[in-house]
């Protein structure tokens, strides 16, 4: 019987523990770029995770350059939140662009706080918990030529 409560333990040890490690793991979710919804526009695809940055809520973006061409992309933050509203700062003001070389992915991470990649959700909401949704809006791509 004491033999059976040790194995008993060790498996919920075991099964807590892999909880707890998968939950480390980011979750990617698509960022709808495209009228349809869909998160690739010209061999860009784009997705965004929420993430803690120093006590912060904030989303890391992660964009893939499927091309054979450099992109420059560009767009605006957009926060939707539980009450059905969007929240953006103005085109001009928020407008961010960023190049991203042929068949390669960008990503924001908490080491790089300036980056285009990390939106600070206190930026758009008083209380972060009411976000619901990021999307980039205005979203645009341009292809170079790159040298053979």
């Amino acid at each position: 019987m004491k033999t059976l409560h040790v194995l008993v333990s060790i498996c919920l040890y075991t099964l807590i523990s892999l909880s707890a490690q998968s939950q480390s793991e980011p979750i990617w979710e698509p960022a709808g770029i495209a009228v349809s919804g869909s998160n690739i526009q010209q061999g860009i695809e784009v997705f965004y995770c929420v993430s803690h940055c120093d006590n912060n809520k904030v989303l890391f973006l992660k964009i893939i350059n499927h091309n054979k061409q450099t992109a420059i992309v560009e767009w605006t933050d957009a926060i939707f939140t539980h009450d059905m509203k969007w929240k953006e700062k103005d085109a001009d003001q928020g407008k961010k662009t960023i190049i991203i070389p042929a068949q390669s992915e960008l990503s924001g991470e908490c080491s790089q706080p300036e980056s285009t990649l990390i939106v600070l959700i206190n930026d758009y909401l008083e209380d972060a918990t009411f976000f619901n949704k990021y999307r980039p809006k205005n979203f645009r791509v341009s292809l170079t030529e790159d040298a053979p």
